[in-house]
Parts: C-alpha cells; sequence; structure tokens
C-alpha cells in the first residue's frame, strides 16, 4: 500500500509539471547565433587602378566623393591624367578607396582586396600584401605599390584590416 501512495504521487507530480515543461518548452527563445557566425553580405570592390609607381605617403584612405583630400591625393598620383575606366562609373555613388604599401625597396609587391564587407554600419576593407619570391627578378628601384578602387554607396566609415602573412 505503502509503495502505491509513492507511485501514485509521483505520477501526480509528473502531469502536474509535465505541462509546465511543455509550455516552456514552447515558449522558450532561439538560440541567438553569434554575429561572427552569421553569413556577411561581400561587397563588389572595382579596381580602376593599380601600380608600382605611387606616391609614397597615400597610405590607406576612403572618401565618400566631394572630399577635397580625395582630389588633392588624386593629383599627386596622377597629375591631370584621369585612369580610362573612372569615366565608366558615376562616383557621386561610390565610395573611393586608395590603399598604399608605401615604400618597398624593389619591384614585385602588390595589393589585393580580399573582402569587402559591412559591420554595424561600418565598411570593413580587407586586404594583403603580396611580396616577390626571393628568387624572382625584379625592378631594383625603390616602389610605392598602390590600388585604387570604389565600393557602391556612400561609407563614411571605413576600417582596413591587413591579412597576416
Amino acid at each position: 500500500m505503502k509503495h502505491r501512495h509513492i507511485i501514485t504521487a509521483a505520477l501526480v507530480l509528473f502531469c502536474l509539471s509535465a505541462p509546465a515543461v511543455l509550455w516552456s518548452e514552447q515558449f522558450r527563445e532561439e538560440p541567438t547565433v553569434p554575429e561572427e557566425a552569421l553569413p556577411r553580405e561581400e561587397l563588389e570592390f572595382i579596381v580602376i587602378d593599380e601600380g608600382q609607381y605611387g606616391i609614397a605617403n597615400v597610405g590607406l584612405q576612403a572618401w565618400s566623393t566631394g572630399n577635397s583630400a580625395l582630389w588633392q591625393t588624386w593629383r599627386l598620383m596622377y597629375g591631370h591624367r584621369t585612369p580610362q575606366s573612372v569615366f565608366e562609373i558615376d562616383l557621386s555613388n561610390y565610395t573611393v578607396i586608395i590603399l598604399g604599401l608605401g615604400t618597398r625597396p624593389t619591384g614585385g609587391y602588390s595589393i589585393e582586396v580580399t573582402s569587402v564587407h559591412l559591420n554595424d554600419g561600418t565598411l570593413m576593407v580587407e586586404f594583403a600584401e603580396h611580396a616577390p619570391p626571393p628568387d624572382a627578378m625584379v625592378t631594383q628601384a625603390l616602389t610605392y605599390p598602390y590600388l585604387l578602387g570604389v565600393v557602391r554607396g556612400q561609407h563614411h566609415d571605413v576600417e582596413f584590416l591587413k591579412a597576416s602573412p
């Protein structure tokens, strides 16, 4: 008789708690996915010009059009010439990106944009520097590798991330 009361009590507790467990399962919040695990939308980076003989101190820069610093840097890099591909793009709808590596001891260095995406409203430009192989025949002169391109949209907050070698 004592065992029947214990079994009955256990059965009653189970029946009373089961709906609460089922109800809480039904309304439990979905687990959130960490932001770094979410797929990110890559933006297209359009290369306008690249080369070995930019200006030494161009660095990493980004402008929405209309910024006078853009045109000052442009004049330093190009004087009065304009890369032909610029005429194919309406720059009022783009952000101009200039990546300069500074002085390198020889030719053979280049820059590659590996990813462009938005992160909380900030345009993230990831890039890699490529050095010539040790046994490559390269120009024996100081060079200033650069890459000039655009990304669709007016982005005022821009961060540059250099990939580890």
